[in-house]
Formats: C-alpha cells, sequence, structure tokens
C-alpha cells in the first residue's frame, strides 16, 4: 500500500478531499498525522552562457596541471556506494562535495527517499509510483469533451453544464482553470535561460487538454509537464495553494530528472516529470511552512526561518550581524528570497545544482544547510559589507557578486560544525 501526505485546506496537516475519496481507496492509506500528498513514506545542460563549470576543485599531478587525479577516483566511490544495497550515510558524505551531473538524479531520489535502499527494489517502486501519478493526472484533470460524451452516452446529470453543484465536474473544471490562472503566470519565467524550457516552437500538443493557458502564448513541450505538475501538487494540497516559487524548486527537480541517467538509461519525460512530482512534495514537506500564507507572521512561517538565519549569523560574525541590524538592513530584504527558493536565484544553474547536493546530503536538516549557507554567503563579502552605507549594502545583497560556490559551500560545513 502506498502510503501518502495530504496538506488539507484548514491550515498545516489537514483531511482528505472528497471527490478523491473513491481514488485514494484504491491507491493510499492516510498517514496518521496527515502532511503532503506525494512525500513517500507517509512523513544534457545548454545555456546561452555557455557550459557549466565543474562540479568542484581538483586536485592535479606535478608538472601536469590537465590531468586530473581525484575526479576518476571520485566517480568510482558514487558507483560503488550505488551499488547492492545503498549506505545512506556514505552517500550523503559523498553528496555535500558535490554530485557527478549524469548520477545527479539518482542520488537525490536516494536522498529526498523516493528510491528504496535496495537498488533491487527499484524498477517496482518506480513503476507503482509512475502508475500512481498517471491516476492522479486522470482523476484530476477535467476535459470537457469527454464529459460531454459521457453526457451524451446516458451519464450523470450532475455532469451537466448547467449544474451549478460544487462537486460537478464542470464546477471542477472552473476551479481548475482558477488554479491554472495562478500557475501560468509562473510558467515562462522558470529557469529562462535553460533552452530545456524555453527554446524550440511552441507544442501543439497540450497534456492539460481543453484546459486554456491564461499568458497568450503556448507553451513548449516541457513547460506543459511543469505546468502539469505543480497543476497536480495544488489540487492535492488545497491548504497550500499556489505560492510563486514554487515553479523554481519543482522546476529544478524537473531538469535534472529529465537530464540525468537512472541505472544507465535516460528517463522519458513523462517518467522525470512523475519522479520531480513526488521529490517536489517530499522537498514541500520540509519547507512547507515558509510557503504557507497563513503563518507569514507566525514563527512556524518564514518570519521565524527569517528569525533562525539572523541567530544563526549571529553566532557566526556577531560584528557583522550587529553592522546590518545598525543599519536596519533586515534579513526580508535580501534573505526571504534565499530562504524559500534555496539560492536558486541567486547562480547560474550548475552552481544551485551544486549547492542542492550539499542541502539534500542532510534533506532532514535543509533549512538547517540553507540558513548556515545564506550565513556563510554574508560572510564572504563581510569586508565590503562592514565599509558600505545601507545603499550600497542593499544592493549588494540583493545582487549578489559571483563567487566560487565550492569555497563558501566549504565555510558553510566548517559553520555548521563549529555552531550547530
Amino acid at each position: 500500500t502506498v502510503s501518502v501526505l495530504y496538506w488539507g485546506r484548514g491550515g498545516r496537516w489537514g483531511g482528505r478531499k472528497k471527490m478523491l475519496e473513491s481514488f485514494k481507496k484504491k491507491f493510499t492509506t492516510a498517514a496518521p498525522h496527515g502532511g503532503i500528498i506525494g512525500a513517500p513514506g507517509g512523513s544534457g545542460w545548454r545555456d546561452v552562457r555557455g557550459a557549466p563549470p565543474p562540479l568542484a576543485p581538483t586536485r592535479t599531478e606535478p608538472g601536469n596541471k590537465k590531468k586530473p587525479v581525484e575526479t576518476k577516483n571520485r566517480r568510482e566511490m558514487f558507483e560503488d556506494a550505488l551499488k547492492g544495497t545503498v549506505d545512506l550515510k556514505i552517500l550523503r558524505q559523498l553528496a555535500e562535495d558535490g554530485i557527478p551531473d549524469d548520477l545527479r538524479g539518482a542520488c537525490w531520489k536516494l536522498l529526498l527517499g523516493y528510491l528504496p535502499h535496495d537498488r533491487s527494489e527499484w524498477d517496482a517502486v518506480l513503476k507503482e509510483k509512475r502508475k500512481q501519478y498517471k491516476d492522479f493526472c486522470d482523476e484530476l484533470i477535467v476535459i470537457p469533451d469527454t464529459v460531454m460524451e459521457r453526457l451524451e452516452a446516458g451519464g450523470d446529470h450532475k455532469d451537466h453544464p448547467l449544474n451549478l453543484e460544487s462537486d460537478s465536474l464542470w464546477a471542477q473544471y472552473q476551479q481548475n482553470q482558477r488554479v491554472l490562472s495562478t500557475v501560468d503566470v509562473d510558467i515562462p519565467r522558470t529557469m529562462p535561460s535553460l533552452h530545456f524550457f524555453n527554446h524550440g516552437d511552441p507544442d501543439g500538443t497540450n497534456l492539460m487538454a481543453k484546459m486554456e493557458t491564461y499568458t497568450g502564448t503556448a507553451f513548449t513541450r516541457n513547460q506543459q509537464h511543469l505546468r502539469r505538475l505543480l497543476f497536480v501538487f495544488v489540487k492535492l494540497n488545497p491548504g497550500l495553494n499556489y505560492v510563486q516559487g514554487m515553479n523554481e524548486l519543482s522546476g529544478h527537480l524537473f531538469y535534472t530528472f529529465a537530464n540525468s541517467k537512472l541505472e544507465g538509461t535516460s528517463l522519458t519525460i513523462e517518467e522525470a516529470e512523475a519522479d520531480a512530482f513526488f521529490c517536489f512534495s517530499t522537498l514541500i514537506s520540509h519547507l512547507g511552512d515558509n510557503f504557507c500564507r497563513a503563518l507569514d507572521r507566525d514563527e512556524l512561517g518564514i518570519q521565524g526561518s527569517l528569525n533562525h538565519f539572523v541567530e544563526v549569523l549571529h553566532n557566526c560574525d556577531p560584528e557583522l550581524c550587529g553592522h546590518l541590524e545598525e543599519q536596519n538592513l533586515k534579513p526580508a530584504f535580501y534573505a526571504f528570497r534565499w530562504i524559500t527558493l534555496l539560492l536558486s536565484q541567486e547562480f547560474i544553474v550548475p552552481d544551485v545544482l551544486r549547492i542542492w547536493d550539499f542541502l539534500f546530503s542532510d534533506v532532514g536538516q535543509v533549512n538547517t544547510r540553507v540558513y548556515f549557507a545564506a550565513a556563510a554567503m554574508v560572510i564572504s563579502i563581510r569586508a565590503d559589507l562592514l565599509s558600505g552605507d545601507f545603499s550600497s549594502n542593499m544592493q549588494l545583497l540583493q545582487d549578489f557578486p559571483p563567487t566560487n560556490v565550492d569555497t563558501f559551500l566549504l565555510e558553510s560545513s566548517r559553520l555548521i560544525e563549529q555552531f550547530s
């Protein structure tokens, strides 16, 4: 039996939606504490700026600076770690220092709890999960033409277009349109530098059947897959609704899985979408309070996260933290985006994926890790901040200067060891 989590309409952990009762009886068992639907256990880069930089600096042999000596050994360590029954402790230690591009998808799925430790179980689990996601899509996407065909064949009168009852399919269709009106605004903005999402002619196929788009332009096929993923998530978690930024988190997962291999085989775009849906659900189960508008000013919500960040920065560098406070440079002015989007807006995509390797290496403490990573970013420009005024410091923090990601992640690890 597949156990799923559900974020209910009443706030944090909530109840079940009536229209899915029959479906959930077939596929799910409610977790006793509720949660996010989709979280497990009940609880080819092309960029307009060119190829990505190496994942991490590599040591070279004396007299031959072009020949790395650690890269091959490190890859072999990952391949060994992924054999048989995976030891997550070893995988986390390796992932913290960066994951090879083509192995990143498999490693993230293990670190996020989507894949079981026993590799022999992967095929069965993936088959079941991907079928479950397809059933979610079939259950939630209302196709007007199909409803009319059912009516003409003697279907339920409740599905008549003139029926105004809230549980009719037409009412669901209108509700779906309202969901898409919020999602569609952000789809074209997602990772705009990537050919994967934004280049090529728009695809004439509409994965959402007759559902209209609200941007005035047709979406590429990969944009449509991301759109459907977000639509299904929002429909299953009405207590959260769609919040700007969810597109960035799910988009990076979807892109990564679509460009990674699993057991030497590339995924279809549909498989990557399904896998990204479940891993996104898990990620939101850890970050969800930051996306819950009802908790914005609560210690459990984004304000609480900002307070934790300030506490970390003060512990790590009290002088710098005090200087920013004297200038009234509130973390909401710059760190809000860093924390909620896991730094995905501050760096180019290859660097973001490297940062997420570090964050996912201890996904249970992903919030703590992003606080320390953000603190390390601020400390890396402390000299400029201590000498700058409010205006220059605000500009510096809101448009963070280019930096060596591996260097500040190494500092993040040191700060975690010293202060957490």
